[in-house]
C-alpha cells in the first residue's frame, strides 16, 4: 500500500507539531548538504523555530555563511537585475496610462484652441493672466454693445408697428448708386436704428402714397 496523502494543515497538538518540526528540519538540512556536495553550490539554510526569535542556521561555520552572503551581494550588484513583481507591473501600466492621458489632453487643447499662436508660449503666468483679463474686458464691451443694440431695436419696432396700425403715411425709398444727381438725396428718412447704415441717395418708389399726392406713373 502507498503512503496516505498528507493533509496540508496546521498540526493542532503542540507535542506532535514539535516532533514533526525536528524531524523535518533534519531532513531539510540533509537535503541541503546533499545539494551542496552533488551540485557544487553554496547553500545556506535559515530556520526560525516556533516560539523563538533565534534562528537555526546551517552550515554552522560562520565563515562559509559570510562567504555565501558576500557572493550573493556581489553578483546582485554586477548584474543589476531585479525582480519584476505585480507592483512593478501595475506601476508601469499606471505610467503608460498617465502618459496617454497627457497626450490626449494635449490633442484636445490643440483641437479646441486651434488659433493659439506660439508667442503666448514665452509669456509668464502674470502676463498670461493680464492677457486673459484684456480679452475678457473686450468681450464685456462687445456684449454691452450688443445688449444696447437689442434694447434699441425693442424700442423702435413697436413704434413702427403703431404707425402701420394707425395707417400713417410712410414714404418708401430705394437705394441708388453714387452716380445719381444730388437732388435725389433730398428724400432721406432719419431713424435712430438706421444710424449705422452706409450713406446713399434715395428716391421715392413709383407708387401712390395716400396723403402725399404722389400717384403711380404709367
Amino acid at each position: 500500500m502507498g503512503r496516505a496523502k498528507l493533509r496540508m494543515e496546521l498540526i493542532v497538538k503542540e507535542k506532535t507539531r514539535n516532533t514533526t518540526y525536528h524531524k523535518r528540519k533534519l531532513g531539510i538540512i540533509k537535503k541541503a548538504n546533499e545539494f551542496t556536495i552533488l551540485c557544487d553550490v553554496d547553500t545556506v539554510v535559515i530556520i526560525y523555530p516556533p516560539n523563538s526569535n533565534s534562528p537555526e542556521i546551517w552550515p554552522e561555520n560562520p565563515d562559509k555563511i559570510k562567504k555565501t552572503i558576500a557572493c550573493y551581494r556581489t553578483k546582485k550588484g554586477e548584474t543589476g537585475k531585479r525582480t519584476y513583481d505585480l507592483n512593478d507591473f501595475f506601476q508601469d501600466r499606471k505610467k503608460k496610462i498617465e502618459d496617454e492621458l497627457v497626450k490626449a489632453r494635449k490633442r484636445n487643447m490643440e483641437a479646441k484652441y486651434s488659433t493659439w499662436f506660439d508667442d503666448l508660449n514665452g509669456l509668464t503666468e502674470v502676463q498670461l493672466r493680464q492677457f486673459a483679463m484684456g480679452l475678457e474686458n473686450r468681450e464685456n464691451l462687445v456684449r454691452a454693445h450688443l445688449e444696447f443694440k437689442k434694447r434699441n431695436m425693442n424700442i423702435q419696432l413697436p413704434y413702427m408697428f403703431d404707425h402701420l396700425e394707425n395707417k400713417q403715411p410712410v414714404v418708401h425709398y430705394q437705394v441708388l448708386g453714387a452716380d445719381h444727381h444730388g437732388h435725389m438725396g433730398q428724400h432721406l428718412v432719419s431713424h435712430e436704428w438706421l444710424d449705422d447704415a452706409p450713406m446713399a441717395s434715395f428716391i421715392p418708389l413709383k407708387r401712390e402714397q395716400m396723403g402725399f399726392g404722389i400717384k403711380d406713373q404709367k
